[in-house]
């Protein structure tokens, strides 16, 4: 059986140019990849910052008034600044259900207030036995 060259040539190029089709959808798609990895990274650190933010100008404003007060835990504020984001960015939020939405973000907060009520309740009640 005789291959012409022109066949073989052919045959290496179009194998050729797969190879190279192929590294290059694979770099795309890495590049894809950390870009979106690096910008879910940068997301997330500007919502801890945000969120500290927020917590330390309310954690000074406690501290200067009298009669003291109790700040909700950092974790809390990340929470809602998150959830906060997540309606803000939403493409879907409208005017029509806004309200809604602001209502399930009200929900959230409302609940880990309570979450953390209960929880200094439940610490008061605890009775340490030094002996």
């Amino acid at each position: 059986m005789n291959i012409r060259p022109e066949i073989l040539v052919l045959i290496g190029a179009l194998v050729s140019f797969a190879s190279a089709f192929i590294g290059a959808v694979s770099a795309l798609g890495v590049t894809y990849l950390s870009k979106r990895s690096e910008e879910r990274k940068h997301f997330r650190e500007l919502i801890v910052n945000a969120s500290l933010k927020n917590w330390e100008k309310d954690h000074d404003y406690l501290r200067q008034t009298v009669q003291g007060g109790y700040i909700d835990p950092l974790t809390d504020y990340i929470l809602h600044t998150s959830k906060a984001v997540e309606l803000i960015l939403d493409e879907k939020t409208t005017p029509e259900n806004l309200e809604a939405k602001l209502k399930d973000l009200g929900q959230i907060v409302k609940i880990t207030r309570q979450y953390r009520i209960k929880q200094m309740s439940e610490s008061k009640d605890l009775h340490y036995d030094n002996t």
